[in-house]
């Protein structure tokens, strides 16, 4: 797995905004930056990708239709090395189908634009925090299945980190 992104004392975690559209990332940025979160900026999918492979983040948000490759291409591209790194989708272009698709293809989440900043706000803080919770524990959970003699112990020691992820995120509209 891989570790989230080292948090400093003035920052909750470091966020990837793709987008096409300056104004969508600008105001992302702002508000980002306003959550207390360090925030990268690419403008097309391709940049996204380069950014992604170049450093560690704790979030990316990903538009679905830029004009250089799609947000389902780049997802697909990203998660053929990276299958850790939280990736919500952001569309103007939302749907229920389109929703379930990006979901299917490894996204967590999809927010139809425009969103309501809170409930953004709210679900990029409880994935980071799930994960960063996940990763601080997934050795502890690991030593103690395996020292554990019983086979019920350690299966319940391998899934007990489902209760991190719940409940599981819903597409927003």
């Amino acid at each position: 797995m891989t570790a989230p992104h080292s948090v400093t004392p003035q920052t909750k975690g470091k966020i990837l905004v793709v987008d096409d559209e300056h104004d969508i990332r600008e105001g992302l940025e702002l508000l980002l930056l306003s959550e207390g979160y360090s925030v990268d900026l690419a403008q097309n999918g391709t940049e996204g990708i380069q950014k992604l492979e170049s450093a560690t983040y704790d979030l990316a948000l990903l538009d679905l239709m830029m004009p250089d490759m799609s947000g389902m291409d780049v997802l697909a591209e990203v998660r053929k090395r990276d299958r850790e790194t939280p990736i919500f989708m952001i569309t103007a272009y939302g749907s229920v189908e389109r929703a379930v698709e990006a979901i299917k293809a490894g996204a967590n989440d999809y927010f139809s634009k425009p969103w309501d900043n809170e409930k953004l706000i709210i679900e990029i803080d409880r994935m980071i925090a799930g994960r960063r919770l996940e990763t601080e524990n997934a050795p502890w959970w690991s030593a103690t299945a395996f020292r554990t003699s019983s086979a019920a112990a350690r299966a319940w020691c391998a899934c007990s980190t489902w209760w991190v992820r719940w409940p599981p995120a819903a597409p927003l509209s």
